[in-house]
C-alpha cells in the first residue's frame, strides 16, 4: 500500500468530494441545511485534505521513507474519514458526540503523524 499511498489518497479524496458535493446539491435543492457542518467535513476533510496528500505523496516521495509514519497517517485518515462525518452527523440529529470526539482525536493524531514525516523529511531533503 505504501508504494501507491498516493493513489489511495487521491481516488478517496476525488470519492469523498463527490459525496460531499451531492450532499450540498441535495440540501440545496430541499433547502435543508441542518447538516451543512457534515458537508463542510466531507469536502475539507474527506476531499480537500485527501487530495492534498495525496498531492504530496506523489510530489514529495522522500514522504514515503518513513514507513511506519506514514501507514498511522494513511490508516487513521483514511480510516477514520467516514466515523468522523457520521460522529459529527450523530452530534446534529441526536446530541450524541462521542464518536464525533473519538473520531476527531484520531483524525489530529493521523495529522500529527502527516506532519512529524514532512518535517523529518524536509529535515533529510
Amino acid at each position: 500500500m505504501i508504494d501507491r499511498i498516493e493513489n489511495w489518497f487521491l481516488s478517496l479524496g476525488a470519492t469523498w468530494l463527490t459525496i460531499g458535493m451531492g450532499w450540498g446539491l441535495h440540501m440545496g435543492a430541499s433547502h435543508d441545511f441542518t447538516y451543512a457542518p457534515v458537508h463542510a467535513h466531507l469536502n475539507l476533510v474527506g476531499g480537500v485534505l485527501h487530495l492534498v496528500f495525496g498531492i504530496a505523496y506523489k510530489l514529495w516521495p522522500n514522504l514515503k521513507a518513513r514507513p511506519l509514519l506514514t501507514r498511522i497517517h494513511a490508516y487513521l485518515f483514511m480510516g477514520v474519514t467516514p466515523f468522523f462525518a457520521a460522529g459529527i452527523f450523530l452530534t446534529i440529529k441526536s446530541q450524541s458526540e462521542g464518536l464525533a470526539v473519538i473520531a476527531s482525536i484520531l483524525i489530529f493524531a493521523g495529522m500529527a503523524a502527516f506532519c512529524l514525516n514532512a518535517w523529518r523529511a524536509l529535515r533529510e531533503a
